[in-house]
């Protein structure tokens, strides 16, 4: 199989790594604003993945040539932070073939929407599939030029689904040769709101807002940063969310089960579940409050999230008081101009029973 990965983050690093070792031809692109680890990779030939994905995988990279990249694939994977889809949507769309798979991985907040609607695709439309997944597969960075290492490779609680529902199943099959954890979702409302980052990351920032800017994020951001006050505050908005998801017709896994089911942890609560969580130990804070757990996870996830939920009658309390108080923390008015809304997918006013048929 021709696979295109696009993206040059700890992310795609990863996954191009794993299809090319599973003995899939893969490309690389990535918009020249933000290369990442691209220019490392095309003079290494290729990717070095450590711990739990091990050896070199021949990688090609095709800078920002998007067409090149996308030459033959037949599955197309956008791997990226969730500001980046859009862009992402708008270098692949010109390139696009009939018969081509495209997954976007996570899909964060209906990345594969964002992605079509960016590519000019109709979300129901039969000959291309976009579809997109709930989480990355891993937790992983690059840990040198071209060397990403993977900590955890998800056991479980990874689902798919693609626009339109019918070729949902198509697309687990194709995915399951390398990650034969996915299983199929309900809908793209399942995988949008099984995103668990924005109840983890943002409280764990915000209640160590001081000891991130005073040692530059120098202590263990789960074993020390997770305490029983942030657990209450993660469990105040996971119960948001699993009611968002509710008024949509759909179940999602809380946090700390989804933690479970995907070996990263060991216990099914908020606090100690975290903090001893086999599949987080080690892991330093960020060095920065400008960090996409504030950026991204609030400024980009949680405002998506309470925009949904105010659409389908669910209140918000704890949402609204961490989108606040990251505004006032970052000294940025992010309720100002949200980049993914209903709106902004077209969306906007459609009854919950429209939505639910996503």
């Amino acid at each position: 199989m021709r696979v295109a990965v696009i993206g040059g983050g700890n992310g795609a690093l990863a996954v191009a790594c794993e299809w090319g070792l599973a003995g899939h031809e893969v490309t690389m692109a990535a918009p020249t604003d933000y290369p990442g680890s691209l220019p490392d990779v095309a003079a290494a030939g290729g990717i070095t993945g450590t711990g739990q994905i091990n050896g070199f995988a021949p990688v090609t990279v095709t800078g920002d040539d998007f067409g090149a990249a996308l030459e033959g694939a037949d599955l197309v994977q956008v791997v990226g932070a969730a500001f980046a889809t859009e862009d992402y949507g708008r270098s692949c769309g010109p390139h696009l073939r009939p018969g081509m798979t495209v997954v976007v991985n996570p899909g964060s907040c209906l990345g594969a929407l964002a992605f079509a609607r960016a590519a000019g695709l109709p979300a129901h439309q039969d000959e291309i599939t976009i579809a997109e997944l709930s989480t990355l597969p891993y937790a992983t960075r690059v840990i040198e030029d071209a060397t990403v290492h993977v900590f955890h490779l998800l056991r479980g609680g990874l689902f798919v689904a693609a626009l339109g529902q019918t070729r949902t199943e198509a697309v687990r099959e194709m995915l399951a040769e390398v990650w034969p954890a996915v299983t199929t979702a309900r809908s793209v409302w399942q995988t949008a709101l099984q995103n668990g980052n924005p109840v983890i990351h943002p409280a764990v920032t915000l209640l160590n807002a001081a000891l991130i800017e005073r040692t530059g994020g120098d202590f263990l951001f789960y074993e020390e940063g997770v305490t029983q006050a942030t657990g209450r505050v993660m469990a105040a908005v996971d119960a948001e969310r699993i009611a968002i998801a509710e008024a949509l017709g759909v179940q999602i896994l809380s946090e700390p089960a989804a933690g479970v089911a995907q070996g990263y942890m060991l216990e099914d609560n908020y606090d100690t579940g975290y903090s001893t969580a086999p599949g987080f130990l080690g892991i330093k804070a960020q060095d920065s409050l400008d960090n996409r757990y504030l950026t991204e996870d609030v400024g980009v996830s949680m405002l998506f999230f309470r925009d949904v939920a105010q659409a389908v009658g669910v209140p918000t309390p704890m949402m609204d008081t961490i989108i606040h108080l990251t505004s006032v923390v970052m000294d940025t008015d992010y309720a100002a101009d949200p980049p993914r809304t209903l709106a902004s997918l077209g969306l906007a006013g459609q009854s919950v029973e429209k939505l639910r048929a996503l």
